[in-house]
């Protein structure tokens, strides 16, 4: 008798941003969502934005990453936030942190 172990592929992890393009007047707000789906075994995040600060600036973050604590949350806690920093005047956003 062969025995064969059963083998399936796991999903990829997705990253999206979500709206791709968005067209605004000045002065008028919108929301981006930086989105993770199909993840497995992520103990880990490094999310780094930049944009051109001369026309845009952050006005908002809501970092949720706990899985127990948001229903869209991709780390389990404890959760471990190594840099969370908005930077309009050089247009960055960072984000790290561990599980």
């Amino acid at each position: 008798m062969i025995q064969v172990p059963n083998v399936g592929a796991l999903p990829e992890t997705v990253v999206q941003i979500e709206p791709y393009v968005t067209t605004e007047e000045v002065a008028e707000s919108f929301t981006i969502n930086v989105t993770l789906s199909d993840v497995q075994n992520l103990y880990g995040v490094k999310v780094i934005i930049r944009w051109n600060s001369d026309i845009l600036q952050v006005v908002n973050v809501d970092v949720r990453l706990g899985v127990e604590s948001h229903s869209d949350g991709v780390l389990h806690e404890d959760i471990f936030v190594v840099k969370n920093e908005s930077r309009n005047d050089i247009g960055k956003y960072r984000l790290e942190a561990a599980s």
